[in-house]
């Protein structure tokens, strides 16, 4: 992920991308913040997944 980052910042590249996990957004969210990588990676959680899937 963080070689991602780089290599689309590095080539002044527009990006966008969103991280999607089985955890909670709060959980995720904070695992990017520790690597460094938000605001670049976006969360995207379980309780996401839910609303984009219907049951």
């Amino acid at each position: 992920m963080q070689t991602l980052k780089d290599e689309l910042t590095k080539g002044r590249v527009s990006h966008e991308i969103f991280f999607v996990c089985a955890d909670s957004r709060d959980e995720v969210k904070i695992k990017l913040e520790s690597f460094g990588l938000s605001p670049v990676y976006k969360p995207i959680g379980i309780e996401d997944l839910s609303i984009m899937v219907p049951a």
